[in-house]
């Protein structure tokens, strides 16, 4: 339960740093930086320049930190779920 509530908590936070409800290029500088460190924030970048501007710039980009998060969680999920297995 206590893993549920933070996960929410996090997620939510990462949602709005990301640009889901704000574009990121409106907000202050020093949130614009920290969005680069979340990875929503690709997705996010992805889909605004596919839907805005019919463009593909950075997609690249934007996939491989998407594939490299997704592979990072799945490695650390495994590692964590093979230590409580065996504990």
């Amino acid at each position: 339960m206590p893993t549920a509530l933070i996960s929410l908590s996090v997620s939510v936070y990462l949602y709005f740093l990301s640009g889901g409800i704000a574009v990121a290029a409106f907000l202050p500088t020093w949130i614009r930086t920290m969005a680069h460190f979340v990875p929503t924030f690709y997705a996010v970048h992805a889909m605004e320049n596919a839907v805005f501007y019919g463009s593909t710039t950075d997609l690249g980009r934007d996939l491989a930190v998407l594939a490299g998060t997704a592979i990072l969680a799945v490695l650390v999920g495994t590692a964590a779920f093979r230590r409580s297995i065996h504990h």
